[in-house]
């Protein structure tokens, strides 16, 4: 579910990410080979023009996260949120003991997390907050003996739970994959302990996953009992996420990269 507040006066204010994402793209398409200095002594082949692959788009998309964050973005998939217009930007970066992701709002707040993961459990994870120059909340979080230890803005510790738990602020999703997809989460309710450390909170979710056609369907219930659906890719990639009370609202990856294939195979498998 999208962080709270993270779009509060999003009305007021210019929406650069999205318009500087807009431009990029819309660059790719109209780009074309530089005409020549002066005519050439000779025939030659002339230069190929800029072509709007996904791999260039997701380069460029990359970049103009990191402009607006301070290149504090992991080089990964990059999705947009539409409520239905374009507020949060997500970057994610994964591999099979670390998962890295980011969320951009257009309205200046930007969150990164960074956590390492051993046998199915977070042991570490960096938290970090910021709009603008200031930074609102930073957090190293350490998982030792039963224990969760909080440094740096709020020292703190706390009891682990005895559900299964992880540290993901609401809007960082893609930080519970590694739970969502455990073994034993198959077609059975499994309830979920998620640490917010933005709002120094526990939530306590429950989760249904069914595997179709290589891919996992999974619907969350959140504490207020509304219902999100997430739609994972094979090797584990969250490439669409809705809500049931918000028609309006998608997570999907960001158009022309190289996500968007999964998204439109799977997308279908919720109508069946």
């Amino acid at each position: 579910m999208p962080l709270e507040g993270a779009t509060s006066g999003r009305d007021n204010v210019p929406r650069i990410v999205a318009f500087a994402v807009l431009v990029i793209l819309a660059a790719c398409h109209s780009a074309s080979p530089p005409a020549p200095v002066a005519p050439p002594p000779a025939p030659v082949e002339t230069a190929p023009p800029n072509e709007a692959t996904p791999e260039v788009l997701h380069a460029r998309g990359v970049a103009v996260l990191k402009l607006f964050s301070g290149g504090t973005i992991p080089a990964g998939d990059i999705f947009v949120t539409w409520t239905p217009k374009p507020d949060l930007y997500t970057a994610v970066s994964r591999t099979d003991s670390t998962v890295a992701s980011s969320l951009v709002s257009t309205d200046g707040l930007v969150g990164t997390a960074v956590a390492v993961w051993q046998a199915g459990r977070q042991r570490e994870v960096h938290v970090r907050w910021t709009k603008g120059s200031a930074t609102l909340l930073e957090l190293n979080v350490r998982f030792e003996a039963g224990v969760i230890h909080l440094a740096g803005t709020r020292d703190t510790a706390l009891p682990a739970p005895s559900l299964p738990w992880a540290v993901a602020d609401s809007g960082m999703e893609d930080q519970l994959l590694p739970l969502i997809q455990a073994p034993g989460a198959d077609a059975r309710e499994v309830r979920l302990a998620i640490y917010r450390p933005y709002q120094s909170k526990w939530d306590t979710i429950s989760v249904v996953c069914r595997r179709t056609q290589g891919a996992t369907l999974a619907t969350e219930t959140a504490p207020d009992g509304e219902h999100f659906f997430w739609t994972i890719t094979a090797d584990g990639a969250l490439v669409r996420l809705t809500r049931d009370r918000n028609p309006g609202f998608e997570r999907r990856p960001l158009d022309l990269t190289q996500r968007v294939a999964d998204y439109v195979r799977l997308r279908q498998l919720w109508e069946h």
